[in-house]
């Protein structure tokens, strides 16, 4: 953690910023008058079945964050340079990183609204909303693990954004909720494995939805439970998600 002091003569102005990996919060203090801001790194940007590189249609993954496509060797390599920065990055979304899981979602509703290709829409909306449930588990996941409780409003507020995305792809309320209980089960277990694993990122990325604790004691260990007790307290989240005949399932597979 960085702390920086910039000090303005004409107007006693203090700006300190916070930088944790991928985000800083910014604390600014005017006289008399302290405000807190969010500032994050840009996300890598992802196409759908499109080549990185010069856009053609692909199936070719990169194989080390199995998200960017490539339609050859050639287009892969001119791009390197970029992605061997971004790379590292996107391989997070399979770790449960929320930030990246929701820019994967935005990009299949995109890529639904895109497509004229009735079979690849439907594809996409599925992939979108599975996208979806995966983020809502692992809010839930994190949310248990922190001590402030204003990141209590997360679940709600991604639930909000998402829907008004979902909103421009014109689904009955029939269609969303059979997506969504044919995809929970998948998102669980996914989940599951991550959890039982130990492979999920720290979940200091809760961060961004709350900043009361944070802001009290701006030592992130102290606004966390123990390190050792994230395993649990994610398991114990997990099982509060999804009734008890879907965990049975799970658990047979």
């Amino acid at each position: 953690m960085k702390n920086i002091f910039i000090f303005i003569t004409t107007m006693p102005v203090i700006f300190q910023i916070y930088t944790m990996d991928e985000y800083s919060i910014v604390r600014t203090v005017r006289g008399n008058h302290t405000s807190y801001t969010l500032e994050t790194e840009p996300l890598p940007v992802i196409k759908i079945d499109e080549c990185n590189t010069c856009g053609e249609a692909s199936t070719t993954k990169c194989s080390a964050c199995k998200l960017v496509f490539y339609c050859n060797r050639n287009c892969q390599t001119k791009d390197w340079k970029k992605h061997k920065k971004d790379c590292p990055k996107l391989q997070k979304t399979h770790c449960g990183d929320i930030a990246h899981m929701r820019t994967l979602f935005s990009a299949y509703v995109k890529k639904a609204e895109a497509t004229a290709d009735e079979t690849r829409r439907w594809n996409y909306i599925k992939t979108a909303i599975l996208w979806h449930l995966k983020t809502i588990i692992r809010l839930q996941q994190d949310i248990a693990c922190s001590k402030d409780i204003s990141t209590q409003g997360a679940t709600e507020k991604v639930n909000f954004d998402h829907r008004q995305m979902l909103s421009s792809l014109k689904l009955s309320q029939e269609q969303l909720q059979l997506i969504v209980q044919e995809s929970k089960l998948k998102a669980f277990e996914w989940a599951k494995h991550l959890t039982d694993k130990d492979k999920l990122v720290p979940p200091f990325e809760i961060r961004l939805y709350g900043m009361k604790a944070f802001i009290q004691s701006l030592k992130k260990d102290e606004e966390f439970y123990p390190e050792s007790e994230w395993p649990q307290k994610r398991k114990e989240a997990l099982q509060k998600l999804l009734p008890k005949k879907l965990i049975k399932s799970a658990r047979k597979r």
